[in-house]
């Protein structure tokens, strides 16, 4: 007890002296700061809540008003509708005039064609791409175009399938009931137009061969190639290898619903849902347009496709 007391250190009175001294000469910075009152934090969140449907209930107003109005409107005479389409075109003639040549009409998605450097005009006396400048499009044909069962449809699917098809597949005599996918003959029609196009399944070829004759534009595919063209994996799975098509994959692009199709060529690739032919509300085939009429203007469709995998 004795040692541990003689070894603690002693406190001074003079240093208690000094420190006190020298907190007296430090000024007390004071804040006039002011509590929040409670009340509004207790009528903060009611108060958004009431703003928030206010504005709804406004712009409902708004709309509703709008729609009445133009509804209910006289129509305008054709004097003055003729005039106004007058200054339009007077106003857009002066605004082409002085806008830039380059930048004056971009297809849609024109963005893709700016970043390769190219721009395209929508003009109608613009020269058609020939066989040899077009790109290929690859597409699949089961799930992507269409879907095909061997039992028939429902009484409420019958509306869906297109067409029946008999085939003989190993000395086997088959009946497909074939649905086309919602939108396939516009797609057909401007895809035939931008690409050259290539339809690659891994169907047999009895089966396929006379379902891509049915399709819309089938005169203009410029390639077919059937489950025989596809690698096959050990555990047998079917992977399509791009380069039985091009050999230049800059200028080669696949649509297809299985990702294991294209697992080589990630960065050529546009996936699709699956169509299993009971969804006529289906867009995923005009949705796909507008892109690839701006993918055909890229020297290199790898340098758009390639961020959907962050390559």
């Amino acid at each position: 007890m004795n040692n541990s007391a003689s070894s603690s250190p002693m406190i001074n009175s003079q240093e208690i002296q000094s420190s006190q001294e020298e907190e007296n000469r430090t000024p007390l910075i004071k804040l006039n700061v002011k509590p929040i009152p409670k009340l509004f934090t207790v009528l903060n969140y009611p108060i958004i809540i009431i703003m928030s449907i206010m504005n709804v209930f406004y712009s409902l107003f708004v709309n509703s008003w709008n729609f009445l109005h133009s509804l209910f409107s006289p129509p305008q005479s054709k004097k003055k509708k003729q005039r106004k389409s007058k200054e339009y075109d007077n106003s857009t003639q002066n605004s082409s005039t002085s806008s830039n040549s380059s930048s004056s009409s971009l297809p849609p998605l024109g963005f893709l064609s700016v970043l390769s450097g190219r721009t395209s005009r929508s003009n109608s006396n613009a020269e058609k791409p020939t066989q040899q400048s077009k790109k290929f499009l690859i597409l699949d044909l089961d799930e992507t175009l269409i879907h095909a069962s061997t039992t028939p449809p429902r009484a409420d699917h019958e509306r869906l399938y297109n067409y029946i098809l008999d085939v003989q597949i190993d000395h086997v005599n088959c009946t497909f009931y074939v649905s086309e996918r919602p939108h396939l003959k516009l797609f057909m029609e401007k895809v035939c137009e931008w690409y050259n196009v290539v339809i690659f399944t891994a169907s047999v070829k009895n089966y396929a061969n006379p379902v891509i004759d049915r399709l819309y534009h089938s005169d203009k595919i410029v390639k077919r190639l059937f489950r025989s063209s596809c690698y096959v994996t050990e555990h047998g799975v079917y992977v399509k290898d791009l380069k039985t098509v091009t050999d230049d994959l800059s200028k080669c692009m696949i649509i297809d619903n299985s990702p294991i199709s294209y697992m080589w060529y990630q960065e050529n690739a546009i996936p699709i849902s699956n169509w299993m032919g009971d969804n006529e509300r289906d867009r995923a085939l005009l949705n796909l347009l507008p892109f690839l009429e701006a993918m055909r203007h890229l020297e290199d469709v790898k340098s758009i496709l390639s961020f959907r995998i962050g390559l």
